[in-house]
């Protein structure tokens, strides 16, 4: 609970720093989004202050990965917070909004100091671990000895007793879901396996709403409140724990 409340006032501390003015929320949507994730976190700050311009009240539900694809790609809810671009492919039911919420890359660390320097591609056998439902981080190992786990935690775990070599985040979760490893414990390798930008999707049944959220997204951008969040991430990762 007192998560959530913190993740509250954050949001609204920004947009009071950032003198956005929001019409009062009469509408109220719900946004599918993937569980335990700093890009949740990160994505919902962006996108309530968004939807606030448009008179919407956006309430996030959270889920494992796969479900909240499911979940947005169905109706059962009014959209998803965030993934990459290119997923409408998969899910047809969903409609991006154009304006990218950011960019990132994803990226490969080890445990091992041996393995500090040396690429996954120089290391075919190498076992490589990512997290379901994490599109991108699938779509960057494809064709690698890969295994999938349900949450960052076991992956660290699994690093720490040997039992696979690489671990794959996005950039943001580098400070962020290590938890139970030290930096000193971690190698990042130098090279991203990918570059990948995340789009919000909303229903089809709001596809005629797209060019207004498109809009204000845009709005938010340029007021600096998106710059203003990846910064505080940068600056005090703690805060988004």
């Amino acid at each position: 609970m007192f998560r959530k409340r913190r993740k509250n006032w954050l949001i609204l501390s920004w947009v009071f720093l950032c003198g956005l003015s929001f019409q009062a929320s009469a509408e109220q949507w719900t946004l599918s989004a993937v569980q335990n994730s700093t890009l949740t976190q990160i994505s919902q700050a962006i996108i309530i202050p968004a939807y606030a311009e448009l008179g919407i009240s956006v309430q996030i539900s959270e889920f494992p990965p796969m479900r909240a694809l499911r979940y947005s790609n169905n109706g059962l809810v009014d959209g998803e917070l965030f993934r990459i671009r290119g997923i409408e492919a998969q899910y047809p039911n969903l409609t991006p909004v154009p304006v990218p919420l950011f960019t990132g890359d994803i990226i490969a660390f080890t445990m091992d100091p041996a393995l500090a320097d040396t690429p996954i591609s120089e290391t075919p056998d190498a076992r490589v671990l990512i997290r379901r439902g994490v599109i991108s981080a699938e779509l960057a190992t494809r064709g690698m000895n890969r295994e999938v786990v349900d949450t960052y935690e076991q992956m660290i775990s699994m690093l720490q007793a040997g039992r696979a070599q690489y671990g794959v985040f996005s950039r943001v979760h580098t400070s962020i879901s290590l938890r139970g490893a030290t930096l000193d414990d971690v190698y990042i390798l130098a090279e991203p396996l990918s570059h990948f930008e995340l789009l919000h999707y909303v229903h089809e049944k709001h596809a005629d709403r797209v060019e207004d959220i498109a809009a204000a997204l845009q709005f938010v951008h340029d007021s600096g409140l998106t710059e203003q969040i990846l910064q505080a991430l940068e600056d005090n990762p703690e805060l988004f724990e």
